[in-house]
């Protein structure tokens, strides 16, 4: 599986994956806005990598590895995936720091959301952002999704539970001829 924009491409992990995403993982500025912010281990690098690959294998989509067109090399990722509990499909996107502020995540979410509604028949996707992560939700209104509420990390069962998030929500309407 490859999705291609104008500068970017989409597609499967792999082990090699590893090493480039770990720089990711690992960097304090990149992970700020993730979950309680805490550095990833490698532990739970494989755990996320081994997750991808078994989400594009049983659903036929995943966050798939984000490269530039011109050099191979991961610098982020974007696609669909369960948000779990309580199980809606978001949209969601990591871009290594040094590729912020060039438009790259909107141009990747942007594909990845006409092929999850043109070729996947996904007609609802959310967003998930600390509430404070105005460059993401950004991405979020620039792609067409609509602020659905606040709350806190808690409703959906996730630590750190008292994390204040913003929701957008995405909704297809499928053309009626």
């Amino acid at each position: 599986m490859e999705l291609l924009s104008p500068r970017l491409r989409l597609r499967e992990w792999r082990v090699s994956d590893f090493h480039n995403f770990s720089r990711l993982a690992k960097n304090p500025n990149v992970v700020r806005c993730i979950g309680d912010g805490k550095l990833w281990d490698d532990q739970r690098i494989r755990k996320f990598i081994e997750r991808q690959q078994q989400l594009q294998k049983v659903l036929g989509h995943c966050l798939w590895v984000l490269e530039l067109q011109e050099e191979k090399g991961l610098i982020g990722f974007c696609g669909i995936a369960p948000f779990e509990p309580p199980g809606f499909l978001e949209i969601g996107w990591w871009l290594d720091e040094i590729c912020w502020g060039q438009g790259y995540a909107t141009e990747a979410a942007k594909r990845v959301l006409s092929h999850a509604t043109q070729e996947l028949g996904i007609n609802q996707l959310r967003s998930v952002s600390h509430q404070d992560h105005i460059r993401s939700q950004a991405i979020m209104r620039r792609i067409g999704m609509r602020h659905e509420r606040d709350g806190l990390l808690g409703i959906f069962g996730k630590e750190p539970k008292d994390l204040p998030i913003r929701v957008y929500v995405y909704e297809h309407k499928p053309k009626t001829e």
